[in-house]
């Protein structure tokens, strides 16, 4: 029998001294090693942008959190195009490098340490025009115990969550290996890291609830809600971030992010194979088995201590298309 559960585990590492000590070994590893995720050398000036990074966050007080397969790169390009429309832009966007890009660049960045030390701009490098015109915001998928900056917990958070089988469903239909038509369901199932995917989900739903039971600024969205009443939301998202919009520039930007329009600008290619719009038919896409869904849900009961409220019984609806 475990000693610790793993939202026991979460929680520690999102308190102190877990969580400022985790900090103060990343930040070492910075100057001793270089970069986190190659290590490869920084120069002493990348390493001191990592250091004022962890202290100021370039004074970028919003903060966008989203879990994967829930909406996020459509959420954050609505907010985009309407902040656009509102300053008198207008309000175009491209797809490159497989993203969409507002026509003079992102209103965001990943909120990690690609950025201070550019790796984030040069991965990113566009061919058709800049990668960042104004940061507005950070977006993250990660859990609260890895972020490395003081400057969350004064931070205007949105967090949206969405139902984990739902996210698994539309993971295992984006990324389990088909097969051919004789591949049977059994050996799709098996094919696909379950048990990867759902740890890193328990462990991000686990670590943001926490956050919300002591963070003084932090609204929290369903995936479902946003498509219910996309215009509603969004707009309540800006007025707490501190920039309102007009419900008309609200609008138009919705429209313009709707997926026929999205489909609009991908390549011809990129239609069948780009992951941040769903084009499967409900009949086209993997559904989870029985004993699968079983599995999942009684993961879910052992180890989730946060749900958001979401519906995890045999009743849970997991197989709907991903807009």
């Amino acid at each position: 029998m475990a000693l610790i559960t793993p939202a026991q585990r979460q929680f520690l590492l999102n308190r102190f001294p877990c969580k400022q000590t985790w900090d103060f070994l990343a930040l070492a590893q910075i100057f001793l090693s270089g970069n986190m995720a190659s290590g490869n050398a920084l120069t002493f000036a990348q390493k001191m942008a990592c250091l004022k990074f962890y202290f100021q966050a370039d004074n970028v007080s919003r903060l966008f959190i989203c879990p994967p397969r829930s909406g996020s790169r459509w959420s954050q390009l609505v907010i985009e195009l309407a902040l656009d429309l509102q300053r008198g832009g207008p309000g175009t966007y491209v797809c490159e490098l497989d993203h969409f890009w507002p026509e003079k660049g992102q209103r965001f960045a990943r909120l990690d340490w690609r950025w201070p030390t550019g790796a984030w701009i040069k991965q990113h490098k566009r061919a058709g025009g800049p990668v960042v015109e104004k940061l507005d915001f950070f977006v993250a998928r990660i859990s609260y115990g890895q972020t490395r900056t003081r400057r969350v917990p004064k931070m205007n958070i949105v967090l949206v969550t969405r139902s984990i089988p739902a996210i698994l469903a539309s993971l295992y239909t984006k990324l389990g290996k088909n097969g051919d038509s004789s591949t049977s369901d059994q050996e799709k199932d098996a094919s696909f890291n379950w048990e990867w995917f759902i740890s890193k989900l328990i462990a991000h739903y686990n670590s943001w609830g926490d956050v919300m039971t002591w963070h003084p600024s932090i609204r929290h969205y369903k995936y479902e809600n946003l498509k219910a009443d996309p215009l509603g939301t969004h707009m309540e998202i800006l007025d707490f971030w501190g920039m309102p919009v007009d419900e008309s520039n609200m609008a138009e930007a919705l429209f313009r992010a709707s997926k026929q329009e999205m489909l609009k600008h991908l390549p011809d290619k990129a239609v069948v194979e780009n992951a941040r719009i769903s084009i499967r038919s409900q009949e086209d896409r993997l559904v989870l088995t029985e004993s699968r869904l079983k599995w999942i849900l009684d993961r879910l009961d052992r180890d989730l201590k946060y749900d958001f409220g979401h519906q995890l019984d045999e009743n849970t609806s997991y197989n709907k298309p991903y807009e």
